[in-house]
């Protein structure tokens, strides 16, 4: 005598999480996705698994601009008109 069998299928699909982010800073930059501190340009990927066990790839397009100084030494008698348009009456 044959029996009739009843299947059922419960299916989630869960999807991997990605996306990419563009930075440009001045020096260094922390990425919070993975805890590190940046100082080149560059593209770098971080790729975990999500509690729902997909992967999770976050991509970072970042850009350093490394800052620069300079001290511009003068001597001059009685007043100075700087470069910003200040004029000093004394030393700084």
């Amino acid at each position: 005598m044959g029996c009739d069998s009843l299947h059922t299928l419960n299916l989630t699909i869960n999807d991997t999480i990605s996306d990419t982010t563009n930075v440009i800073a001045c020096d260094s930059f922390l990425w919070v996705i993975d805890g590190n501190i940046y100082t080149s340009s560059g593209f770098y990927t971080n790729i975990s698994t999500s509690v729902l066990g997909c992967d999770s790839i976050h991509n970072l397009n970042l850009v350093i601009n490394n800052s620069t100084s300079s001290t511009d030494t003068q001597f001059h008698c009685d007043s100075y008109t700087w470069v910003d348009g200040v004029t000093y009456t004394s030393s700084n």
